[in-house]
This record gives structure tokens, sequence and C-alpha cells, in this order.
């Protein structure tokens, strides 16, 4: 279920081992294929050793014999090709500053963006148990977002005296009298948050005028020493999310000026 895997993802020790499994190098992947591919054309599988002793009226095939069956021969060692490798690309920050992206594609930089944003027509929204944390959370960012040439002025506080998506929404809907088309509605849940995360969503794009919002675990904010990176990520999310640019790329001429780029992930 979704609550276990939310549990999972936290345990640190139980996704180093699924990342045995997931995060493979290519040489590894190919391995394992090739061993799946041997499976399907045997024809010595042992069914008593694998299925037990039990007596069968009629004994199940063996994997090659299906695949016979279908007329089908499936070559276990895959055909190599050449391929292209790409040169190292370059993306360009605020003030056309030039940086060169490494061959992972993992970057992180601390000068202007290309759209900074201000920041200062927000929400923030947190139970009083998560008062201190969101109030070292909004000085954190100002700090951050300076690095990135982002003006941030402080939010227009909600308190909110339960930890349910009802009780977060409604402190949001007092909020918004006095400040009626925020930028963005930050929101701070605490654990366990999956449920509030997804009603709060569903509520903030199907209002009349639908509502940008960030949500952070209250849990994320406990780490002092790693909350600078945390907020400098909250805040370049917010301002693409604001439909700012973060940093440009180097497009080719071929490539018509109305593209769309899909870049996908597949460590």
């Amino acid at each position: 279920t979704q609550s276990t895997w939310e549990g999972m993802r936290e345990d640190h020790n139980a996704m180093k081992q699924v990342a045995l499994y997931t995060k493979l190098t290519p040489d590894q992947r190919t391995n394992e294929m090739q061993k799946l591919l041997k499976q399907f054309q045997r024809l010595d599988i042992d069914r008593k050793k694998h299925e037990g002793d039990a007596e069968r009226s009629q004994p199940r095939p063996q994997p090659g014999e299906i695949m016979k069956t279908w007329n089908l021969d499936i070559n276990p060692v895959p055909r190599e090709v050449e391929g292209r490798i790409l040169p190292p690309q370059s993306i360009t920050l605020g003030g056309r500053q030039k940086m060169e992206v490494p061959p992972n594609g993992q970057f992180f930089f601390k000068q202007p963006i290309v759209t900074p944003l201000a920041l200062d027509k927000w929400i923030l929204v947190h139970t009083s148990r998560d008062k201190g944390p969101a109030e070292s959370f909004v000085d954190t960012l100002y700090k951050a977002s300076s690095t990135f040439g982002v003006n941030v002025e402080y939010p227009t506080y909600a308190e909110c005296r339960g930890i349910r998506a009802k009780d977060f929404i409604d402190s949001v809907q007092s909020a918004l009298s006095s400040l009626p088309n925020p930028q963005i509605i930050v929101f701070i849940l605490p654990p366990p948050s999956t449920d509030e995360y997804r009603h709060i969503k569903k509520w903030a794009i199907t209002q009349k005028t639908p509502y940008l919002t960030q949500v952070i675990k209250s849990k994320t904010l406990g780490n002092a020493k790693g909350l600078m990176a945390i907020c400098s990520k909250v805040i370049l999310q917010i301002t693409a999310k604001r439909n700012g640019e973060l940093w440009r790329i180097d497009i080719p001429k071929e490539v018509p000026r109305k593209t769309m780029m899909i870049g996908i992930d597949v460590s």
C-alpha cells in the first residue's frame, strides 16, 4: 500500500537493499536479462525440486517447450550497437554566467538564476507544535534565496490547531481573507502526511482560482545542519512553479523553437 511504501522510503536500510535490485549498471542489467532469457529456453528444470514432491496427473511443461509451442526463439545475447556519446552540456544562469554540467547530470550552483521572482505575498501554514521550525524555515529561506538573487519577504502565517487536511484548509481560508491572491501557499505537515497531502493538493487545484502549493514535511525541517540545502531546493521549486526560469540551455538551430523536451531519469 501507499502508506507501507511511505514507511519504507523513510527507512534508509530498506531503501539501500531495494537499490541493489533497482539501481543497476548497464552491464548488470544486461547480465540479469540474459539470465532470464536463458531460463525461457530450459528443458531440464527439476519440478520436484522446485515445486515439491506432490504428484501431478499432468506435469507442467518446461519453459523451452512452451516457447516452441509459441514458435518463439529469443537470442539471449543482445545485439551490440555503437551508441552516440553526447557532448557535455552547459547551462546559462543569471547574468549570462555559464556552467558545465558533469556527465552524470547532477549539478548544483550558488549563482543568481535567470528569472529571480520576488516572493513577497505568500502564506505559510503550520501546526502550533511546528511554530518554531516554521520560523527557522522562513529565516533560512531568506538567507538561501539571496544566493539565487531572489527577494523573500515574511509570509502571512496561518497556524492550525489540528493535524488533519480540513484543519489546514480551514486555516488557509482564514488567511485568504487578508491575502486573497497569494503567490503560493506553503504547508508544513506533521507525520503521517500522505492522506493530508493528497487532500490538500486536490483542494488547491479544484478552487475557482486554483492555488500554487508547496508541501514540506516537518520532519524534514528537523535537521538543522541540512536546513540551508533544503531551503535552497524549496526556493528553486517555488520559482519553477511560478514559471520562473532557473537556467537556460543552448538549443541547436536544427530544433524548432516550439519543441517540448522530455527528460527521463533512468538511474
